[in-house]
């Protein structure tokens, strides 16, 4: 137990033991950092890929369609990459969904249709 009434600015004493008292030193709590929480671009560090991430929106048809064009690097080294194209109608809803692929050499891979519009995957897949 601590002693009573201690004078200020002294470190509290705990009860005696063999008949000396104990002294109680306070701790120095330094700044918690976060674990396992990885900051965004700690993250993409590893990435060798040459391609930078990029959105581009663009108006086709007279005006009565937009297409939505990003890229995002890929893993690997090179210029792997991959296109998600989105097709929408003048009341923002998506008509298709496409991604493109392309290999560390620039190559295109292969066309995948993704959910939206009709020929995309059902949503229970």
């Amino acid at each position: 137990m601590l002693s009573p009434g201690g004078k200020p600015g002294t470190s509290p004493t705990l009860a005696p033991v063999n008949g000396k008292p104990v002294q109680v030193s306070p701790i120095k709590v330094g700044p918690v950092a976060p674990q396992n929480r990885v900051n965004a671009n700690e993250a993409n560090q590893g990435r060798q890929s040459k391609v930078e991430k990029s959105k581009t929106t663009e108006s086709i048809g007279n005006g009565r369609y937009t297409k939505t064009t990003e890229v995002r690097p890929g893993k690997g080294p090179g210029q792997s990459r991959a296109e998600y194209i989105r097709y929408k109608n003048k009341d923002g809803k998506v008509i298709r969904t496409q991604k493109f692929t392309y290999d560390r050499a620039n190559k295109f891979q292969h066309k995948k249709p993704l959910r939206g519009g009709p020929e995309g995957r059902l949503q229970n897949e």
